[in-house]
């Protein structure tokens, strides 16, 4: 018999719960007693890791931050598979007592593939790969027809899409004019609800999946890629059927009139983002210069007013680089390196946030039912926690009781001005509530607005394909509750996963460079120690605070400290940090603080 005795109180266990004990020996009553230290997470329904075959032992380390046990290997229904591939395995209820084992269900190839690194993270995290036949039959007979009698012809207007330089579906085009002292913009969205049916094949397909995933080497997407990378992809020279809304500006960036309808487009050019930025500072290329006069500059004319009423407004905006992952010519991980955004990201960005407006107010004043994309404020303990932290990190008082989007973007402006922004940020972030799809409409708390939806990306967004039909006068759900819960849950899915990507291409990076000195500050902390965010690239390692000097320590959650006899260790706080220890097969990072 084992009992959960001893003399520390011991972590409560139930039936079915497992467990790591350690036992006393020495007993005098036969019996066998020990104490609970651990409850293990209870077994996941399947299992994707590194298979282990080492002497006679058989076994799977998981891919997974949370999977701390490996799981032994009874069977396996794979005709070959080797040490150090990356599987996907099921438990087996065998009826016995002790830790479950599984039987390998698939095999991916090696683990040390870069390639395995975005399987596995689709296999964790449930996502369907494949097409189901039906779904591609009916993908294949759709044809690039666009009903041409029912719809405008934009043929000359000198659309253009501005992408990034690998991007391979592209969803939107621009264009704007002066009108007046305002603008007159059009945002060209491929028409995807012409070849998506309600009902059918695709549209189930599509509403399963609920939006595409995006790794650096592949994309999952949620539409067949006869779809989404062509017939419904905006490519230049190419007539396409789309959605356009006209959007008129004011010279003050406020949306004053809107207009959408069907029509027949024709992409001049397909640009980067970095091509866009470049030609507006005066080194074009040549296919921007071959584009019409002032074009681009127009573009940025309206982006400009937009920009600043996003600003007056009181919207607040968090700025992150963006991880790119490079591979040779093997397909092995070249370089990671830390993109930041341009304001040509941020023109495509406004434009699309003013069209997602005005697809949302043409709807509201139809009253029509739809789903809008909202955004709750903080809540008050969330927002105690970040008063408290201004006010002992010498940022000024939050002072408002409910305060507003514009309150938290001046707090973000006071933070740039002694360099600690990135550390503010973070914590605004923390106080965020999620984003959300709803038919009540709330507003959206972090863009400052009344009435938003999701309208500009159909071929990767199930929610905008709804968005679509409302304004066509088209069939949408009558559970839009329920609708609006699994595309959440399908976009959290896809967060989940491109994160878990992301962490493990970083760990097979590191691991295979030299460990210098890294500059970096402390991002997270608690009684387990720090959380450093180091080098070029912000990977975010651990220090456990047992390698700490200046211990033992005290944590003040109020303050964000973690206070010692010695030293004292607080949120956004520079050290310099050495990689210690790289685990590539669950993406955790071990850094050692080192003493300038």
């Amino acid at each position: 018999m084992l009992d959960a005795t001893g003399g520390r109180r011991s972590p409560a266990a139930g039936p079915g719960d497992i467990a790591l004990v350690s036992i006393r020996h020495g007993t005098t009553d036969g019996r066998r007693h020990g104490r609970i230290r651990r409850i293990l997470p209870p077994t996941p329904a399947r299992v994707a890791g590194v298979y282990q075959h080492i002497g006679r032992n058989r076994f799977i380390a998981s891919t997974s931050r949370r999977g701390d046990r490996a799981f032994s290997v009874a069977a396996c229904d794979v005709d070959t598979v080797s040490h150090d591939d990356l599987v996907l395995a099921e438990p087996i209820d065998e009826g016995r007592p002790g830790p479950p084992r599984v039987r390998i269900t698939k095999s991916f190839g090696s683990w040390k593939n870069a390639g395995a690194i975005s399987l596995a993270a689709i296999a964790i995290h449930e996502i369907p790969l494949e097409f189901p036949d039906d779904v591609l039959s009916e993908a294949g007979a759709a044809t690039a027809a666009g009903d041409a009698e029912d719809r405008s012809d934009l043929g000359a207007i000198p659309l253009i899409t501005i992408d990034d330089d690998d991007a391979r579906d592209h969803d939107d085009a621009v264009f704007a004019e002066p009108d007046g002292d305002g603008w007159h913009v059009i945002v060209a969205i491929a028409d995807v609800a012409h070849h998506v049916r309600p009902y059918g094949a695709i549209d189930r397909e599509a509403f399963l999946r609920g939006n595409s995933v995006y790794f650096p080497d592949r994309v999952v997407p949620m539409l067949p890629e006869a779809l989404s990378n062509d017939l419904c992809s905006l490519k230049p020279g190419v007539p396409r059927p789309c959605v356009a809304a006209h959007l008129w500006i004011t010279g003050r960036g406020r949306l004053h009139r809107w207009l959408f309808e069907r029509a027949v487009m024709c992409s001049r050019a397909r640009l980067t983002y970095t091509e866009v930025e470049e030609h507006r500072n005066g080194r074009p290329s040549p296919t921007t210069s071959g584009l019409p006069d002032r074009l681009i500059g127009h573009l940025y004319g309206a982006f400009q007013v937009l920009f600043e009423a996003r600003r007056q407004r009181g919207a607040f905006e968090i700025e992150r680089g963006e991880r790119r992952v490079s591979f040779d010519d093997q397909g092995h991980i070249s370089d990671i390196v830390l993109r930041n955004r341009l304001d040509s990201h941020r023109l495509i960005e406004e434009l699309m946030i003013v069209a997602n407006v005005a697809a949302a107010r043409e709807l509201a004043s139809r009253g029509k039912d739809c789903l809008f994309r909202v955004h709750d404020r903080p809540s008050d303990e969330k927002l105690e926690t970040l008063r408290t932290f201004l006010s002992t990190r010498g940022h000024g008082p939050l002072k408002a009781r409910r305060p507003s989007p514009g309150d938290l973007a001046r707090v973000l402006e006071r933070a740039a001005s002694n360099d600690e922004r990135q550390t503010v940020e973070d914590i605004v972030l923390r106080c965020q509530a999620l984003a959300a799809y709803s038919p009540r409409n709330i507003g959206h708390f972090g863009l400052a607005l009344d009435q938003y939806c999701h309208f500009t990306s159909p071929i990767r967004r199930y929610a905008d394909l709804l968005i679509h039909r409302a304004l066509l006068g088209e069939t949408v759900p009558n559970d839009l509750d329920r609708v609006g819960r699994h595309l959440g849950a399908m976009e959290r899915r896809a967060v989940s996963a491109e994160r878990h990507a992301g962490d493990h291409y970083v760990a097979r990076w590191l691991a295979s460079r030299d460990h210098a000195v890294m500059k970096g500050c402390i991002s997270g902390l608690g009684r387990f120690g720090i959380i450093v965010r180091a080098g070029p690239i912000d990977a975010e390692g651990l220090v456990p605070a047992r390698f700490l000097p200046g211990g033992p320590f005290r944590y003040q959650e109020s303050h964000q400290t973690l206070r010692g006899k010695g030293a004292r260790y607080t949120l956004g706080q520079n050290v310099h940090v050495r990689l210690a220890e790289c685990d590539a097969n669950n993406a955790s990072l071990l850094y050692a603080l080192v003493v300038p």
